[in-house]
This record gives C-alpha cells, sequence and structure tokens, in this order.
C-alpha cells in the first residue's frame, strides 16, 4: 500500500520525513499544509482506501494568528471533501481522548444532509452518497467450559449516537486500519497524562 501522511506543522513535517529517510521508507509520501487546500487540488476523487485523523486540536484550543490551534480542520467542508477522496466503502477513522468534541463532531455528522454530500461530489442528489457510521465488528467469545462456543461480541464500545451516527469508545484496533502494537506521539503523551479513554468515530463511504 501506499501512504500520504499531511502535517499542518512545518516541524512535525520535516521530523517525519527525516524518519522515513534514514528508514529507508519507499511507500510515503510527506505533505505539508493546510489540508482544506491539499486535499481538492491534489487527491481525485474515489482515490484514497482510508483516511485516519488522530487527535485533531478541539475548537477551544485557539492560539495566536497562524498556528494550528487556532485553524480547525473538522468542519463539514472537510467531511464533504473525505467523502469525495475516499473509494466507496473506504473509511475515515477519528480518534480524540477529548469526550466534548467527540460529541461535537458525533452531531456535525449527524447533521450534513445527502443534498450536501451529493452537490460536494457532484452526484445525483437521490444516489445513496456521503459518510455512515461502520458497524462494530464483532467475533465469537472463547469457548466455554462445556465446548460450546459464546456469543457474538461487539470489539467497539458504544459510547453514544446521533441519529445514525455512533461515537465508540476504546481503541479503533486493526477493524478501522490502526496498527495495534505502534506507539506514536500521541500514544506516549496519553500514557504520561494517565487518561483512561478514547473516544473514535468510523465513518464509511457509501
Amino acid at each position: 500500500a501506499d501512504w500520504v501522511t499531511l502535517e499542518l506543522r512545518h516541524d512535525r513535517a520535516y521530523q517525519i520525513f527525516t524518519k522515513a529517510v534514514f528508514a529507508d521508507v519507499q511507500n510515503l509520501c510527506v505533505l505539508c499544509g493546510d489540508a482544506m487546500q491539499i486535499l481538492p487540488s491534489h487527491f481525485p476523487s474515489n482515490a484514497v482506501t482510508n483516511i485516519f485523523v488522530n487527535h485533531p486540536e478541539p475548537p477551544q484550543q485557539t492560539g495566536g494568528h497562524g498556528s494550528s490551534q487556532s485553524r480547525h480542520l473538522l468542519e463539514q467542508s472537510f467531511f464533504l471533501e473525505a467523502a469525495r477522496i475516499l473509494k466507496p466503502g473506504g473509511t475515515l477513522t477519528i480518534v480524540t481522548d477529548n469526550l466534548w468534541y467527540g460529541r461535537l463532531l458525533t452531531r456535525l455528522v449527524a447533521n450534513i444532509t445527502l443534498e450536501a454530500y451529493s452537490a460536494h461530489g457532484e452526484v445525483a442528489a437521490h444516489a445513496a452518497y456521503g459518510l455512515q457510521s461502520a458497524p462494530a465488528p464483532v467475533h465469537r467469545a472463547t469457548a466455554s467450559a462445556t465446548g460450546k462456543d459464546g456469543p457474538l461480541a461487539s470489539e467497539w464500545a458504544v459510547q453514544e449516537s446521533e441519529g445514525d451516527v455512533v461515537l465508540y469508545v476504546g481503541k479503533p484496533g486493526a477493524a478501522a486500519g490502526h496498527v495495534v502494537e505502534a506507539s506514536s506521539y500521541f500514544d506516549r503523551l496519553w500514557k504520561r497524562g494517565n487518561l483512561v479513554e478514547r473516544y473514535f468515530l468510523v465513518l464509511r463511504r457509501v
């Protein structure tokens, strides 16, 4: 698979690029800039399998002019653009440790109309096109002492929902395309802060 990483801050983009060079990574493209300028100009429709947004800045965290904290990516325009560039069946996964922000995003996505998706994607207004919550994957519980398999259990716990959009709690894991054993900058911050919960949306392009 080929990967693209997109960072707003130059120092973070440079750090990722340097690590990729020293690790001889051959399938990664590093971009730096505003996603809402880069996505429309560099990504054709139906081109991306998965989009991951890890720990975006909540709107109430504001900084000075030009800082990453003063810009907020996850507005309706971003979700419309994500639906355009995702392949049918592709997913957008957003992870946050801020429950207030998770609830805000859940309401935002639930209120995007079919007509808005259709107008942005230039498809028929009656077409089933847009982003919908992916159903939680299930697994069979470990066999009991009787030798029989246990009941089916969900791998994602539901925190709450708004309409058909579900906010999950826990870790997305491999079922949402996340490499479970990876340790990122945000994972290390999360552990040092003794935080106990993460919330996530998994939205599928239909």
